[in-house]
């Protein structure tokens, strides 16, 4: 995001009630491009010679442009100065790559609070998707504004009024990020710095693709894995022996087991043959 301050070399006309200063964008389209919006809006001076800033229309919420202005008001006693701030926000990575590059993705409103009199603080908060970027008060009378301040927080803008006639509004610079949508052409700059477009089609082309490409990858990892555990399996048989035979018990040496019951039959009946001598 780039932002610039935006101050006019002329004050507002000195001892004139309602009297205005005005900053605008505009000023500041070599530094951060055409596409800036107003984000803040504060007067410059001493705070019992304002009555207050805004963005846009008074009194009414307002979608802020490039052509929107930094008011601030006079309250007659001595000069005021608008000070205005303004930002551009083009994207970064993918944005700058294949979003518009053209287009500020930076989207802001003023919204304004009820009026208030009397120590008591107007209170506007910005809506859902939008966050507090500027906070600022008008008043309709001198001396009315004893402070304004945003709770990012609570994304709310409050301004309080120290006067028991004269009434205040709270007026809150609500902003968002607008992403690019994902099914429409995408504006890039080649390499020689020649704009184009990439349409629907090759997009949806490439995403076929991808998929395609992940589904292959996942089998090819699939079928390598079969093929390690059938390895794993076949030398893990090799290294053990098998224990079952056709039948004939084998001892350690792997000759055949004797039965020693038969061999010491057959010995004790050719012991009893042999023959004593006298």
């Amino acid at each position: 995001m780039k932002c610039t301050s935006v101050i006019p070399d002329e004050w507002s006309a000195s001892y004139q009630f309602g009297a205005k200063s005005i900053a605008t964008c505009n000023w500041n389209d070599a530094v951060i491009g055409s596409t800036s919006i107003m984000i803040s809006c504060t007067p410059l001076s001493n705070w019992k010679s304002f009555l207050g800033s805004y963005i846009g229309t008074k009194g009414k919420n307002t979608v802020i442009t490039h052509n929107s202005y930094c008011i601030a008001v006079d309250s007659g006693t001595k000069k005021t100065k608008a000070t205005g701030i303004c930002c551009s926000y083009r994207g970064s990575g993918m944005y700058q790559k294949y979003g518009n590059i053209n287009a500020n993705k930076l989207q802001c409103k003023t919204q304004w609070g009820s009026s208030q009199i009397n120590d008591a603080v107007s209170v506007v908060e910005c809506d859902t998707g939008y966050m507090v970027f500027g906070c600022s008060g008008i008043a309709n009378g001198r001396e009315a504004l004893g402070e304004y301040y945003s709770d990012v927080y609570e994304n709310k803008c409050r301004a309080r009024s120290m006067h028991y006639q004269w009434t205040v509004r709270a007026v809150a610079t609500c902003c968002r990020i607008v992403p690019d949508t994902p099914w429409t052409n995408y504006a890039f700059t080649n390499d020689d710095g020649n704009s184009g477009e990439i349409s629907d089609v090759y997009i949806s082309v490439y995403i076929a693709i991808g998929l395609l490409s992940g589904i292959c990858l996942v089998m090819l990892i699939i079928c390598l894995f079969c093929i390690r555990t059938r390895k794993l399996k076949n030398a893990i048989k090799e290294k053990i022996p098998d224990v079952e035979n056709d039948g004939d018990d084998v001892d350690m040496d792997g000759n055949e087991d004797i039965d020693t019951n038969v061999v010491l039959e057959q010995e004790i009946e050719v012991t009893m043959t042999v023959p004593v001598e006298n």
